[in-house]
């Protein structure tokens, strides 16, 4: 197992969110010369899908989501297979930061920030400033970018999000990007946009859909009946894959008698699809540890999903699975849904940014 891995009108009816179709959201040639950026800033990675409208399709980066000031990174001496520097030079704060970085660079305890206010962070901003730095342009003509559902259900939180991201942004020395527009979406709404996009068809316009994304921070769960969002029957709970990571990590602890082994440890072993991880100078394999903890914290969550969800009349028609902890939770969902049709999004952990795209583009 590996750790890591559409529409511009927003219509509200009954409170929720409708994903619009028909000919005046998909008339493409209206919209040639916008430039559209989608950015999926997570607790563990950084997605970005950008793009002409005219491209018909995005192009796509991803780093892990640690970044800090250039001056706390450490000389590497000795290279390894694969340790290829892929970090990106950007400006925030006043300074040179950079983002992508190997967790072992950085001086100092690495604290990666796991809290509701994450997008005021300052390494929050510096993501920002790589997302915008990859068009290469100096105006964005529309930024969509996401939210936890809870968060996204605080209209305050989200419209002063949205009221920060317009404007001009310092990305690099002497460079500065101007983004005129902002959508801010639930998370699992760009996933939800992604399948219509690639052609979800009667199952989005005519079924009932629950969108689960198991993040890094969050786990996240959007329900959707004939396209329209449904917010009073979705949200959001903290039995994420930081929850996976370091229960493993304190389990690898116990089995070696050691008094802490640090999660970075573990999440780098998943990302790079390595089964054991180097403890005390013996190498332990993960596979029993990260099972017991797995069906814990994905029963955990689960069951605090389907208690929201105890009340609906029907059964989804379809369980759509993405994000980056989307394999870890599949075989649950399958349990938990067997009359439902459960399906994993393709690159799961990029399906809520291309959405964010297809959506700011108006191709569904």
């Amino acid at each position: 197992m590996v750790l890591v891995g559409v529409f511009v009108a927003e219509v509200l009816v009954g409170g929720g969110l409708l994903l619009a179709c028909g000919s005046e959201f998909n008339r493409v040639e209206d919209w040639t010369g916008m430039y559209v950026i989608g950015a999926d800033i997570g607790y563990n990675n950084v997605k970005v899908a950008h793009g002409d409208v005219s491209w018909g399709k995005p192009r796509l980066r991803v780093w892990p989501a640690l970044a800090v000031p250039e001056r706390s990174v450490g000389m590497r001496f000795a290279h390894g297979e694969g340790d290829e520097d892929l970090s990106l030079r950007v400006w925030a704060r006043g300074e040179p930061w950079l983002v992508g970085v190997d967790p072992s660079q950085v001086q100092g305890r690495n604290l990666r920030e796991l809290h509701e206010d994450y997008t005021q962070s300052d390494g929050w901003e510096a993501m920002l400033a790589a997302a915008l730095s990859c068009a290469g342009r100096s105006n964005v003509d529309l930024l969509v970018v996401g939210m936890p559902v809870s968060q996204y259900h605080e209209a305050g939180r989200r419209d002063r999000l949205k009221e920060r991201l317009v404007g001009s942004f310092q990305v690099s020395e002497g460079r500065w990007v101007s983004v005129k527009r902002v959508e801010v979406l639930p998370q699992p709404g760009g996933a939800m946009a992604d399948y219509a996009w690639r052609g979800g068809g009667s199952m989005v316009w005519d079924g009932r859909v629950v969108v689960v994304d198991p993040g890094y921070y969050s786990f996240d769960w959007a329900v959707f009946s004939g396209g329209v969002y449904r917010n009073e029957v979705s949200g959001t709970g903290h039995e994420a894959m930081s929850r996976i990571v370091e229960g493993v990590a304190k389990e690898l602890g116990r089995l070696r008698g050691v008094a802490q082994v640090s999660p970075e440890r573990v999440e780098q072993a998943l990302r790079a699809g390595r089964g054991r991880v180097l403890v005390a100078g013996e190498w332990v394999n993960l596979e029993l540890p990260l099972g017991e903890v797995s069906a814990r914290v994905v029963g955990g969550a689960l069951s605090r999903m389907r208690s929201v969800l105890r009340d609906e009349d029907e059964q989804p028609d379809l369980v759509l699975v993405v994000g980056g902890g989307a394999r870890c939770y599949e075989g649950a969902l399958r349990a938990a849904y067997p009359a439902s049709h459960v399906e994993v999004a393709p690159e799961p952990v990029l399906a809520n940014v291309r959405g964010y795209w297809g959506r700011g583009c108006g191709f569904v």
